[in-house]
C-alpha cells in the first residue's frame, strides 16, 4: 500500500521572527493587558494530519493522508512579557495567522488565498508500508 501526503508549503521556518494576527494577554505593572496582534520567534512547527484520513477502511493500493493544520510554538518578543511560549494553530485551507512583517499583517484581508497552497507542480511524498 502507498500513502500520499497532500502537497502544501509552510512559508516559515524555526527561528523566523513573525507577526501574529491573534490577541495576546500579558502582564505588565501588575495589570493584565491585551494586544490585538503581537510578534515573536517560531520555536517549533508541527503538521497535523486530519484524523479522518488516518484511518484506512477500504481496500486499495493507495490512500492520501490530509495535512489540514499547522501548529506553531512561538516565543513572543520580550515587550509582551508572556508566560512562556504560545501555541498558534493555522488551518491549511483557511490561511495563516502568521506574517513576515507587521505591514503584511495590517494589509491582510480575508480575500487572500491560503499561504499553504502548493506552488508549481503538485508532487506527493510517498511512503510504503
Amino acid at each position: 500500500m502507498k500513502l500520499f501526503l497532500n502537497q502544501f508549503d509552510i512559508p516559515f521556518q524555526v527561528d523566523d521572527s513573525v507577526f501574529i494576527n491573534q490577541p495576546l494577554t500579558y502582564w505588565t505593572d501588575n495589570n493584565a493587558k491585551v494586544v490585538p496582534h503581537f510578534s515573536g520567534v517560531i520555536k517549533s512547527i508541527e503538521v497535523i494530519i486530519n484524523p479522518k484520513s488516518r484511518f484506512i477502511r477500504k481496500k486499495g493500493e493507495q490512500n492520501t493522508l490530509v495535512v489540514d493544520m499547522v501548529r506553531y510554538e512561538i516565543l513572543p518578543h520580550s515587550q509582551f512579557n508572556p508566560f512562556g511560549q504560545v501555541e498558534i494553530f493555522d488551518q491549511v485551507e483557511s490561511g495563516s495567522k502568521l506574517f513576515a512583517t507587521e505591514q503584511a499583517l495590517l494589509n491582510d484581508s480575508a480575500t487572500n488565498p491560503s499561504v499553504y497552497h502548493a506552488k508549481g507542480e503538485a508532487l506527493n511524498i510517498t511512503t510504503s508500508l
